[in-house]
């Protein structure tokens, strides 16, 4: 119990501490995220089988599971995986596109644009949202998961992708951020 005690009050500091976050650098985030959307996008468009879709059922939204769902089977003619429980339609998902990314070339494009959505949507979204006084005030809780282990939401910073979207929390002038990863310690 003293274990946790001293825990949540270094969280509690952590929390009310904050961690700067770099306008330039989310801003940055941001036009990168843009653009490779619009990148993917007008390489989906300039696909042959988005003519043929649009002939068939008008504009494409590649955001549309549906959309991409008749491309991918009904113009390409592909199977699909395996039929969601929802709807008992093929799924087209992430995994899937993944999967059979070698056999056609707007599969590539399709995941580029998720990603990028995602990184817009997700990420930068929540970090914006609860950035205040130029720091991102995450809340920390000790057994927040199943296991007991430490989890952040608001944003969850644990998450963030490497690369772009970390770079967006910097260290203080004079100071460094360490980054640690517990994912294959043992206890012995």
């Amino acid at each position: 119990l003293s274990r946790t005690l001293v825990h949540s009050s270094l969280l509690q500091r952590m929390r009310c501490r904050g961690m700067e976050v770099s306008p330039s650098r989310v801003e940055a985030a941001r036009v990168w995220a843009r653009e490779k959307m619009q990148t993917a996008t007008e390489a989906i468009r300039s696909t042959t089988a988005i003519s043929r879709f649009e002939i068939a059922r008008g504009p494409f939204n590649p955001a549309s599971s549906d959309h991409v769902r008749h491309l991918v089977c009904g113009i390409l003619g592909f199977d699909g995986g395996k039929a969601s429980r929802k709807t008992g339609k093929a799924s087209v998902n992430k995994d899937w596109l993944e999967q059979n990314v070698s056999r056609h070339p707007i599969f590539t494009h399709l995941l580029e644009l998720r990603r990028a959505a995602k990184y817009e949507g997700n990420y930068l979204k929540n970090i914006v949202k609860n950035t205040h006084g130029g720091r991102v005030r995450p809340r920390w809780q000790i057994g927040g998961a199943v296991t007991w282990r430490l989890s952040c939401s608001e944003p969850n910073l644990q998450n963030l992708p490497p690369g772009i979207m970390r770079s967006c929390i910097v260290a203080p002038e004079g100071k460094v951020l360490v980054e640690n990863d517990y994912s294959q310690i043992e206890l012995r």
